[in-house]
């Protein structure tokens, strides 16, 4: 699990500068956004 989590801490964390712009985990999951996702999304500012 630990090997895991390197591997992925190589794209960039929350609290390092790699991380790209949070609203961007929005993107590209749904065709139609579920309104649920909408609300975090608006609540994030993004």
């Amino acid at each position: 699990m630990a090997a895991a989590q390197k591997e992925a801490e190589k794209y960039g964390t929350l609290a390092d500068s790699h991380a790209q712009n949070i609203g961007e985990m929005f993107e590209d999951v749904y065709k139609d956004m579920p309104a649920h996702l909408l609300r975090q999304r608006a609540e994030l500012g993004d």
